[in-house]
């Protein structure tokens, strides 16, 4: 619908403006330049995902290779990978480092599903002993994710979840339960992926013993049909599409312990017809942090639940009477002193960060004014400053600032007018 919106007004636009279509001698704008060729699109570096020394960045070439870069100089430093180097692989789409920097996951043949998921073929590296094996060999995966060590590698097909070991070719499936249009374990389903903008349903635990993972259950959820017109006779694709008002798929939160292979239920409370929009391991790896919703999306609540017996408490809520704003990946952020999380809220009427001490159940506020906060950039744990950006200069604007959690010296990290973001360094001494 949006794209067959822009296009109406893409017309409309060259009707109104003949300068645009070529009337003044100017080039024709065409819908193939702006959808197919992307002439309109900005040009954007590849992300670059910061090393643990704290002066390099590691960048895609192309999708070629993996190059090394000064934080310092801008200079190309070295090479971590080559995909034209070893058989099998001769691009990759997207990577990731294991905790250690000792291995490298590799996205290759991605195969889009909806916004945000995917299925691929996933490639673990080995940087030291230069070996390159596949994830496994028994059909494409999702939303694969090392364990802290690095050793082992989650990740769901076919509705379930699995873990293997890609260097012993040892590969376990966590669930047996998951079915098309029926059970979905590790992964969202529409809603969740559309509504609250995330598709990796499973987290490891800080110690690598545990994975906290959704399962959701969507028997009764009404389907849609869509009609899919990718070839010259059209398929008809089936779906769990709840439209307003109907039954959502029931949601629930269990954790899988490696040691015994036991699952646990989390007490995500009696109420099905919820939302429970995000997951999070706390710093502690026995404390699995829940975000609740309620149906009306007017109060939430953060539970932290027990992941051994699964009981769970209440340790922070919010009510509106009108509605609150999705929870995000940085919603809630955990410090290490296992008392303090760091909350972006709209409670006042904008978004901003406070500091919650949840052992105690005190609130104090880190960012104030009348501007909201567009995200969380980063937390430096030796110098106890939040990085973030902000609207506070103009709502056209967006610029990165630092703050400490006592809200005291708050500067300025971006300059330049226009908009800004920020990747920093891991000990924050450089940023992009």
């Amino acid at each position: 619908m949006r794209g067959l919106l822009s296009i109406i007004i893409l017309i409309a636009s060259l009707f109104c403006f003949p300068e645009i279509s070529g009337q003044s001698g100017q080039k024709q704008i065409t819908v193939e330049d702006i959808y197919q060729y992307h002439k309109f699109t900005p040009e954007r570096l590849p992300e670059p995902f910061p090393m643990k020394d704290g002066i390099h960045f590691a960048l895609s070439n192309n999708g070629n290779s993996i190059d090394l870069y000064s934080f310092k100089t801008g200079e190309k430093t070295g090479n971590l990978f080559d995909a034209r180097e070893y058989d099998g692989i001769n691009t990759f789409e997207a990577f990731e480092f294991d905790q250690t920097e000792k291995r490298i996951l590799l996205t290759t043949r991605r195969e889009n599903i909806y916004r945000h998921s995917y299925i691929a073929d996933f490639y673990v590296f080995d940087l030291n002993k230069k070996i390159l094996v596949p994830l496994s060999g028994s059909g494409q995966q999702k939303l694969a994710a090392f364990s802290p060590s690095g050793n082992m590698v989650a990740f769901v097909r076919n509705n379930n979840l699995y873990i293997s070991d890609p260097f012993t070719g040892i590969e376990k499936p966590v669930t047996f339960d998951g079915a098309e249009n029926e059970i979905i374990n590790g992964a969202p389903d529409w809603v969740y992926e559309e509504e609250f903008g995330f598709s990796k349903g499973f987290q490891w635990s800080p110690d690598g013993k545990r994975i906290a993972f959704y399962r959701f259950d969507e028997r009764h959820v009404k389907e849609f049909h869509m009609t899919m017109y990718n070839d010259l006779y059209p398929d008809l694709y089936r779906f769990k599409y709840p439209k307003a008002g109907e039954r959502n798929a029931i949601v629930s939160i269990q954790v899988y312990d490696l040691e015994t292979g036991d699952i646990t239920e989390m007490d995500t409370g009696d109420e099905t017809d919820q939302y429970i929009p995000r997951i999070k391991w706390t710093d502690d790896p026995e404390i699995l942090s829940i975000i609740r919703l309620n149906r009306l999306q007017n109060h939430m609540e953060i539970l932290h639940a027990d992941a051994v017996t699964g009981t769970s408490e209440v340790v922070y809520e919010e009510s509106n009477p009108y509605y609150i704003s999705e929870a995000s990946d940085h919603t809630v952020t955990y410090l290490p002193d296992q008392r303090h999380f760091i909350l972006l809220s709209e409670r006042d009427g904008y978004f901003h960060f406070y500091l919650y001490n949840f052992k105690e159940q005190r609130i104090t506020p880190i960012t104030s004014g009348e501007y909201d906060v567009a995200g969380f950039t980063g937390y430096d744990q030796k110098a106890g400053r939040l990085y973030y950006t902000s609207y506070e200069s103009s709502p056209l604007e967006q610029h990165v600032f630092s703050i400490k959690t006592d809200g005291t010296g708050k500067r300025r990290v971006s300059s330049e007018k226009g908009f800004s973001r920020a990747v920093f360094s891991k000990n924050f001494q450089y940023y992009l």
